[in-house]
């Protein structure tokens, strides 16, 4: 129990004085690895992000942490390098998806993420 309020003080910290949420990231990311379902993570900049070309869901990006949140299984993603993400979720741990760009890119930021970064200031 007491790990447990440490852990959780820890993340509260983080989330308090880390960088702002955003959710504009462009890309398309593929799976290196051959025995993970998920193959390919198209970012489209505006808050939605296409998981193996089917169903579209919503993310965010919080520092170097990318969280897509789907129903049952949030995938949590981490930037590594320039151009490549690393799953540490349950469904796509130990997958790696590289960019097809030299680099991470971003497009205009949305609307509605703008208003919460001008209603928290």
């Amino acid at each position: 129990m007491r790990n447990l309020l440490v852990v959780l003080f820890a993340l509260q910290a983080v989330f308090a004085f880390g960088q702002k949420a955003s959710n504009n990231l462009i890309g398309t990311f593929k799976n290196k690895s051959f025995w993970i379902l998920t193959n390919t993570l198209e970012f489209d900049g505006k808050g939605k992000v296409n998981v193996n070309g089917k169903a579209k869901h919503e993310f965010f990006e919080r520092n170097d942490t990318i969280f897509i949140l789907q129903d049952n299984n949030p995938m949590y993603l981490i930037k590594q390098g320039k151009n490549q993400l690393k799953g540490f979720s349950k469904n796509i741990k130990r997958s790696t998806f590289n960019s097809t760009s030299d680099s991470f890119e971003y497009g205009k930021m949305s609307k509605e993420m703008n208003k919460m970064r001008k209603q928290k200031n």
